[in-house]
C-alpha cells in the first residue's frame, strides 16, 4: 500500500496582482466601442450574438487577465490556443506572434462555436490589435513614462465618425496579409506619436495637456485598425464554406465551488482530438498535444439548472470538416475524460453526451489538482514551474467567511505543499497554518477565508515533475455543518 503523506501547510500572504489601468492601454474598451460603431454590418451581428456584441468591450481586457478566474470562465480559455499555447508579452516585437493565429482563431469560433464563445474568442485579438498600436508598446518604453503614455489619453473622445473599414482580404490567407500589413503600419504610426510625446511626459503631470491629443492619434487609429479587422472577420465568417457537420452534447458532473456565488459556477472546456492521432499515442497519453485539433469550445450552465444535484451544462460545433474526433472535457472539480470515437459527415449534427466523475474531494477549486492533464505540452496544464523547484497552481477566487479544506497526498516524501493567501490589500503577514507529520490517512488543514483574502494558490516546492510529486491536492469548500 502506498505511503501517503501530507506535509506543511502554510498561509502566506502576498499582495494581489488584479488587474487595472496602471500598467495597461488604459482605453481599451474606448477603443474597442468605437471599432464597433463604425461597422456596416453592426446591426446584423447585434442579432448574430445577441448581447455578446456589446460585450466585447470589457472582453477587450481579457489579454490583461490571464491566469486568472472570470466568473464562469478562465481568461486561459481563450488565450491558450494550439497555434500559440503560451503567454506572448504585449508589446513589439513580441505582439507580433499573435497577430495571426489569433485572428484566425477568432475566424474559427465566429465559424463553428455559439454566440457567448464566438465574443470570447474574439477577444484576445481585439486587444493584441490595440496593445500593438498603444505608444509605449510600439516605442518598447519601459519605466516611468509607460503608464502616462498609454493612460494620458481623454477616453471620451474616441471615436470613428464616417470612416469607413476596409476588407483586408477576400479570403483567409489574403486577410493575414492584409492585417499584418496593416498592423505594421500602426507600429510606426505610433512609435513617431510616442517618441513626440516622451519628452513631454518626462515634464510631468503639468505636461499632460500636451501630451493628451497625441497619445489620442494613436488610439484613433487603433479603432480604424480594430474596425478594418473586425469587418474583416465578420465577412470572412458569412463567406460560403465547404460543407460541415455539427456536433453537440450535455456535460454533467458534480457541483464546483458549493457555497460560493452563483458566478462560480464554472464551465467545462471541451477540445476535439483527432481519432487517429489520439489512438497513436497509446493508453493514456502524458500528453495530448499531438492528437489535438485547432477546435476547442466551452460547455457553459443551462438554464434552470436541474434539481438532481449535478451540474448540468451544453456545448455545440458547427461547420466542422467530416471526419472522426474524440472530446476531451474537463471541469474543475471532475476529472477529465475523452470520449469514445465520433464520426462526423457533412450536413448531419451528431450528438456526444459526457459524464464526468467527481474528484475526490468533491468541490475541489484547484485545476488540475493531480498535476496529469497535460493538453499543450508535457508541462502540466494551469501550474507554472520557477526554478525547476516551486510548481505554483493558478489562483482561485474565494468566498469571504466560507471555510476551505486544504490538503495533499504526496508521492515525493519531500515535498512541501503551501497554501498561498492572496490579500485584496497590503500588508500581508505570513501566518504558518499547521505542520502535519506524514501518516497512512489522508490528512488536511481548514481555513476560513476573510474580508480580505481574494484568492488562494498551492505552491509545491518539490525537485520532481509534479505527476511525480503529488498524488493529489485540494482546496475544497467545508460540507456545511448542520
Amino acid at each position: 500500500m502506498r505511503r501517503r503523506r501530507l506535509h506543511a501547510l502554510a498561509l502566506v500572504g502576498l499582495l494581489a496582482i488584479v488587474p487595472g489601468a496602471a500598467r495597461a492601454w488604459g482605453p481599451h474598451p474606448d477603443i474597442t466601442r468605437a471599432a464597433l460603431e463604425a461597422l456596416p454590418e453592426a446591426d446584423h451581428w447585434k442579432g448574430v450574438l445577441g448581447g455578446e456584441f456589446g460585450q466585447l468591450t470589457n472582453y477587450s481586457w481579457i489579454p490583461d487577465w490571464q491566469g486568472l478566474e472570470l466568473g464562469d470562465y478562465s481568461a486561459d480559455d481563450y488565450l491558450l490556443i494550439r497555434a500559440l499555447p503560451h503567454y506572448v508579452l504585449h508589446g513589439d516585437p513580441q505582439v507580433r506572434q499573435t497577430w495571426r493565429p489569433f485572428f484566425l482563431r477568432a475566424l474559427q469560433g465566429l465559424r463553428t462555436e455559439t454566440p457567448v464563445n464566438a465574443a470570447r474568442q474574439l477577444a484576445p485579438i481585439v486587444h493584441w490589435i490595440e496593445d500593438t498600436g498603444a505608444p509605449p508598446h510600439a516605442a518598447v518604453i519601459v519605466g516611468d513614462l509607460h503608464g502616462p503614455l498609454e493612460n494620458w489619453v481623454p477616453a471620451s473622445e474616441i471615436a470613428t465618425p464616417g470612416y469607413a473599414p476596409q476588407l483586408l482580404g477576400q479570403d483567409d490567407e489574403a486577410a493575414v496579409a492584409g492585417l499584418t500589413a496593416r498592423l505594421e503600419g500602426l507600429v510606426a504610426f505610433s512609435v513617431e506619436r510616442a517618441t513626440r510625446a516622451k519628452p513631454l511626459a518626462a515634464q510631468g503631470e503639468a505636461a499632460r495637456p500636451q501630451v493628451e491629443p497625441i497619445i489620442l492619434e494613436s488610439a484613433l487609429e487603433c479603432a480604424r485598425v480594430l474596425a478594418d479587422a473586425l469587418h474583416t472577420l465578420f465577412t470572412l465568417a458569412e463567406a460560403p464554406q465547404p460543407p460541415g457537420a455539427g456536433l453537440r452534447g450535455a456535460i454533467t458532473t458534480g457541483l464546483f465551488h458549493t457555497g460560493a456565488p452563483k458566478h462560480m459556477d464554472k464551465s467545462a472546456r471541451i477540445m476535439l482530438l483527432d481519432d487517429a492521432k489520439f489512438r497513436a499515442l497509446g493508453p493514456a497519453p502524458a500528453c495530448l498535444a499531438p492528437g489535438l485539433t485547432d477546435f476547442a469550445t466551452n460547455a457553459y450552465a443551462v438554464t434552470p439548472q436541474p434539481a438532481d444535484g449535478a451540474w448540468h451544462g451544453s456545448y455545440e460545433f458547427r461547420s466542422l470538416p467530416p471526419g472522426v474526433y474524440r472530446v476531451w472535457a474537463y471541469r474543475p472539480g471532475s476529472l477529465a475524460r475523452v470520449s469514445a470515437p465520433v464520426a462526423l459527415v457533412a450536413g448531419q449534427t451528431v450528438t456526444a453526451d459526457i459524464v464526468l466523475a467527481p474528484d475526490d474531494p468533491p468541490g475541489n477549486i484547484i485545476r488540475n489538482p493531480h498535476g496529469d492533464i497535460a493538453v499543450f505540452s508535457p508541462q502540466p496544464d494551469r501550474w507554472t514551474c520557477y526554478e525547476n523547484t516551486r510548481w505554483v497552481s493558478r489562483s482561485i477566487p474565494v468566498q469571504p467567511g466560507l471555510t476551505y479544506r486544504v490538503g495533499a497526498v504526496l508521492k515525493d516524501p519531500q515535498a512541501k505543499v503551501t497554501l498561498v493567501t492572496i490579500k485584496v490589500q497590503p500588508p500581508n503577514v505570513d501566518q504558518t497554518l499547521a505542520s502535519v507529520p506524514g501518516s497512512q490517512a489522508v490528512q488536511e488543514v481548514r481555513v476560513t477565508a476573510t474580508d480580505q483574502d481574494w484568492a488562494m494558490a498551492l505552491h509545491v516546492e518539490t525537485t520532481k515533475p509534479l505527476p511525480e510529486a503529488i498524488e493529489r491536492v485540494w482546496v475544497a469548500p467545508a460540507p456545511m455543518r448542520p
